[in-house]
């Protein structure tokens, strides 16, 4: 009997508050999307809240985990740096289409994720809130 081949990667998913990198996750990991859910902040802490999805192709099973941090205070502080990138195969940074700020914000973003993953880590830019009528970017 040959066993299911497992492989599994780690991202870390960054960038602006309200941006909908919690949301994005929620979505991700099959939760139903709701315009009456409000804004809830990503919780400030040393820790990021992690979703896993599985995917099964014909060559085995991928396991995804995303890491939901609180990241626009965190990269401020040299130390966190080093921890938002440990183990991570690399980052989704989301940004919100209806907010040209959050778009320009990628540019500090790139350099500091750059430094913090040692230039050697994907990164995947995620416009989100496309649906919404008000494009701004």
């Amino acid at each position: 009997m040959s066993s299911v081949e497992r492989k599994e990667y780690h991202f870390s998913v960054l960038g602006a508050s309200t941006v909908g990198k919690t949301s994005l996750c929620e979505r991700l990991n099959g939760k139903t999307f709701s315009r009456k859910s409000t804004y809830k902040q990503s919780v400030e802490n040393s820790t990021a809240t992690k979703y896993s999805i599985e995917v099964f192709t014909s060559h085995g099973l991928i396991l995804f985990h995303l890491y939901d941090w609180a990241w626009e205070e965190k990269r401020k502080t040299e130390s966190i740096n080093q921890q938002l990138m440990r183990g991570c195969d690399g980052s989704l940074f989301v940004y919100d289409v209806n907010l040209r700020q959050s778009k320009s914000d990628f540019v500090e973003f790139l350099d500091w994720y750059q430094r913090a993953s040692g230039y050697d880590k994907p990164c995947m830019i995620i416009g989100n809130k496309n649906d919404s009528k008000k494009k701004a970017v």
